[in-house]
């Protein structure tokens, strides 16, 4: 592959943001099924105490 090609494949591949787009989905994903679970379980505690 000639180096100018290869550089332009490489600008390409670095110019799309996979890896941050995929962290936040994956520390929301990972949030949510720790988050809501927790919620769940304390909406009976906190209903009870009112």
């Amino acid at each position: 592959m000639p180096m100018n090609e290869r550089d332009a494949a490489t600008a390409l591949v670095w110019s799309v943001p996979v890896l941050p787009v995929a962290t936040r989905k994956a520390t929301t994903g990972l949030t949510l099924c720790l988050l809501v679970p927790a919620v769940v379980a304390l909406v009976p505690e906190v209903i009870q105490r009112l």
